[in-house]
């Protein structure tokens, strides 16, 4: 009877698949097929809010009002029977005979419910009294299979939001939130630090963040798939993708949801990831000497500085052609640099690459091999560290390579510990998508 009961309830035939509204680019417009617009009129009718559902898939209320005109829902008796017990009170079984008639569109007898409510039961979804039933998960049920998390992009309203959700992965997201700060959200990023941003939300929470940014760089904090976020900031920017940074895990994933995994690589590195509350730094004895200074470069020791950060490029990033001497300058100026000198003469370098008033990110750590194994490069980062202190920065975060022991016996000298692995992917050549 269970098979009869299911052919009637599907009593709408399957039109083609259908477009949302809400968030668009241009005239572009999100792809929904026929499951997804069936779970999505479901669960309008019985678990969430317009205002709710339109934020939950990013669709616009219009959208939503044309879709239930032109087609009416093909629901299943188990489907209403779910969806309507969802609230957890208890419910007797004649209690619906009149109700799913008004929702369905097809009449029920009492015994075909009881029939279905007893199905329930014994799959565990439902509980029993007695003659009463109630929903038992606490989570709403997605009839169709797990929800399609909503995706649009980020604005300058969305900052506060993106900021507090980045917050919740420090270590991971310096770039990210450091760009944001920098230069904040715009959809066609040309100067430095800026990107387009793109957000997932799933039931109205923003639960994975994607830029793109202005040196074609993809960068994602997400504990899920990112990959139609990525997809969406790419579009929006116009731009290629020169690599991906953030924690491994999901670089990988998304290389790979991406269909890049195959794409000639300059640079696939697995990094430590070093954290240090600067409260607990350790400062080399080395900075006590007085002939020896940590200090900001200055703009007559520009040709040392960019020679230094060829090699580092060449050495760390397999990169002998991307141009240096703009950046250099520039870190020269904004005093995000610093030198260590030793009687007279400039023997290492290090760098923030990303800083907040609270949180700096160093790299671009460099001492000429030739000077190597002297101490030069923990003096010249516990120098700048200490500096930050002073300025009132509480945390210091840095990736270095698995293979690089004597970085690693370095920094731990300064009292940074292990805290997860960073990934950073450089393409061999900027890479684009069939944006599909």
């Amino acid at each position: 009877m269970l098979a009869a009961v299911r052919q009637r309830a599907w009593w709408v035939a399957r039109p083609g698949a259908c477009y949302g509204g809400g968030q668009r680019g241009g005239d572009r417009m999100t792809e929904y097929d026929d499951d997804q617009i069936d779970r999505i009129l479901l669960e309008g009718q019985f678990v969430f809010t317009d205002a709710e559902l339109c934020e939950k898939w990013g669709i616009t209320a219009y959208r939503l009002r044309k879709w239930r005109k032109e087609r009416p829902c093909r629901w299943t008796l188990e489907d209403c029977l779910i969806a309507a017990i969802y609230q957890g009170e208890w419910h007797e079984p004649a209690s619906f005979v009149e109700y799913l008639d008004w929702r369905n569109h097809a009449v029920y007898t009492p015994d075909e419910i009881e029939e279905m409510f007893q199905n329930l039961l014994a799959a565990g979804d439902v509980e029993t009294d007695g003659g009463r039933y109630r929903y038992v998960q606490r989570a709403p049920p997605y009839i169709f299979g797990p929800p399609a998390p909503a995706v649009r992009r980020l604005g300058e309203a969305d900052t506060g939001n993106v900021e507090q959700f980045l917050q919740q992965t420090p270590t991971t997201t310096m770039f990210l939130r450091s760009n944001l700060r920098a230069a904040g959200m715009t959809d066609r990023p040309t100067e430095r630090f800026e990107g387009a941003y793109v957000g997932v939300f799933e039931r109205g929470m923003l639960t994975g963040v994607v830029g793109h940014f202005w040196n074609g760089m993809l960068l994602m904090q997400s504990s899920g798939s990112v990959a139609r976020a990525a997809r969406f900031a790419v579009e929006t920017t116009g731009l290629s993708i020169t690599g991906m940074s953030g924690e491994f895990a999901q670089v990988e994933r998304l290389a790979a949801e991406l269909g890049l995994a195959g794409a000639a690589r300059q640079l696939d590195a697995r990094e430590v990831l070093y954290e240090l509350p600067l409260a607990d730094l350790v400062v080399p004895t080395l900075l006590a000497r007085d002939d020896v200074t940590c200090r900001p470069p200055r703009l007559d020791e520009l040709e040392v500085v960019c020679a230094w950060r060829r090699d580092y490029q060449a050495e760390s990033l397999n990169d002998t052609t991307s141009p240096v001497e703009d950046s250099m300058r520039r870190s020269i100026e904004d005093g995000s640099m610093r030198v260590l000198e030793v009687d007279g003469e400039l023997v290492a370098m290090t760098a923030f690459n990303a800083a907040l008033p609270d949180m700096v990110q160093v790299g671009g750590v460099w001492t000429p091999p030739a000077l190597r194994g002297r101490g030069f490069a923990r003096a010249v980062v516990a120098g700048h560290l200490r500096d930050a202190r002073d300025g009132g920065v509480q945390t210091a975060i840095l990736f270095t390579a698995q293979n690089n022991e004597p970085a690693q016996r370095a920094y731990a000298a300064l009292g940074f510990r292990k805290v997860g692995d960073y990934g950073l992917l450089l393409f061999g050549s900027p890479v684009t998508l069939a944006l599909v």
